[in-house]
């Protein structure tokens, strides 16, 4: 393990500095090797026929889960590579560093032309190493999970030019209405239109708002849904077993989940987003903090009840430092990575604001929401997932003890899906059937495959 990660830093230290020479020189012709060097085939999908496409696939946690769903099952036409964000991200730093963001791409091209001249100078610098990516190696689409991401804007515009399709499957789409329609004014104002080919989106509330905002004409948003919720609907049809296994499943509590996030900070439903700099910061910290000290509670009390704590990628340090240093010998925190894999252990579910919870319900497990809301917090209540009955919801830490007590003792998955689970998970996953993964495959191909792969 020492050895693979000592090879693994000189590798990714040793393709840096080879961008970093091709920008000295001027030679985008070794920053496409330094792409070549970073490819790798992607892992558990299988390939049928010779394969003469390629997907290239920046890499991102989510998105990857996603299109392995699409071909966890079904052989892949193409071949598929991952290609790390970190190596565009590199050249992107040469450009464009500190002027533009994720969240605020856009600028005005009468008070700032310098930016403007930067990012077609980096489009440019792209369009090079394109071309010579494309004759050292062959590239026939590329597939990205965030039309918003900084470093990407351009890239998806010079492949446009080349005539390489550039898709994006968006994993972003888990929101309240009323995120929605704030998200859309921040479309307009700070995101500006997609330069690749189509993007494909979990529901019809994310197609709707990338349509009316103008980021994307109708005929380039499909709605596919989630895939790999799939997993959580295979989960469902396959376990058969219902022994009480006494494992209680906590999502750990994000404090920006599902709320207004702009380039850095939040703002309250219907500020003006010109005005978010200045508005109070929102966040679910106290409603975090009482579900911790609940559950730390419950597990000292429950010492026969074993409880896993997942923490969210890039958030997991902080959530477990909230936990404080000593915790019972029954929790086990886990870091990073998904974790719907994790069902297949648990009795009971606790979530908020997140896939997770739709990935419980589809799995046919009891799910709860913790509704520990303070007097304080009632400002921050259109932000919450609206699960119309299909979980269990609690307001106190008694009601939270009571309901996790039953569902360790008589753990029961629900084999047939309510009319209200199905609302829910057809509203924010667009899967309420396990085939998202079919409608995401097909959706590439058709791409991969188009005829006529010419600049929009």
């Amino acid at each position: 393990m020492l050895l693979r990660t000592v090879i693994s830093s000189f590798f990714k230290t040793l393709v840096d500095k080879l961008i970093d020479l091709s920008h000295f020189l001027n030679m985008p012709l070794l920053t496409a090797l330094a792409w070549r060097l970073s490819l790798k085939e992607m892992k558990g999908i299988s390939h049928k026929g010779p394969a003469a496409k390629k997907l290239i696939v920046l890499a991102k946690s989510g998105g990857i889960d996603d299109l392995g769903a699409a071909f966890s099952s079904t052989p892949a036409k193409f071949k598929i590579y991952i290609l790390p964000r970190s190596v565009v991200k590199r050249t992107f730093l040469y450009y464009l560093k500190g002027r533009v963001t994720d969240g605020q791409y856009l600028t005005n091209d009468r008070t700032d032309k310098e930016t403007e001249r930067l990012k077609l100078e980096y489009r440019a610098y792209l369009y090079k190493v394109l071309k010579f990516f494309q004759s050292l190696f062959g590239c026939d689409a590329i597939l990205q999970f965030n039309f918003i991401y900084y470093a990407e804007r351009e890239l998806a515009a010079a492949s446009s030019e080349l005539g390489i399709t550039f898709l994006c499957s968006y994993k972003e789409c888990l929101r309240s209405s009323a995120f929605w329609q704030e998200t859309e004014d921040w479309y307009k104002k700070s995101i500006g239109v997609f330069q690749g080919w189509k993007i494909a989106v979990y529901n019809e509330q994310a197609r709707e708002s990338i349509i009316r905002s103008g980021v994307a004409a109708e005929w380039q948003v499909e709605t596919v849904g989630c895939a790999r919720l799939d997993y959580s609907h295979d989960l469902r049809n396959t376990d058969t077993t219902d022994t009480p296994r006494r494992v209680v499943l906590f999502y750990l509590i994000q404090d920006t989940a599902g709320l207004p996030y702009f380039d850095g900070s939040f703002r309250k439903e219907g500020e003006n987003i010109e005005e978010r700099e200045s508005g109070p910061l929102l966040s679910w910290r106290s409603l975090a903090q009482r579900t911790n000290a609940a559950l730390l509670k419950f597990a000292r009390d429950n010492p026969s009840v074993d409880l896993i704590f997942k923490g969210k990628t890039g958030f997991s340090a902080s959530q477990r430092k909230r936990l404080g240093e000593s915790l019972p010998e029954n929790i086990a925190v886990l870091s990073d990575g998904t974790g719907n894999h994790l069902l297949k252990q648990a009795s009971v579910v606790i979530g908020w604001n997140t896939t997770a919870v739709l990935e419980a319900i589809a799995s046919g497990l009891p799910t709860i929401i913790p509704m520990l809301l303070s007097d304080d917090d009632s400002f921050l209540k259109p932000y919450i997932l609206d699960l119309n009955g299909a979980v269990i919801q609690v307001t106190s830490p008694e009601e939270l003890e009571q309901a996790l007590i039953h569902a360790v003792k008589n753990r029961k998955i629900s084999r047939e899906l309510s009319e209200k689970h199905k609302q829910v998970l057809k509203k924010y996953l667009g899967n309420d059937d396990g085939r998202s993964g079919e409608r995401l495959r097909k959706f590439i191909e058709e791409a991969v495959y188009r005829e006529s792969p010419n600049a929009i």
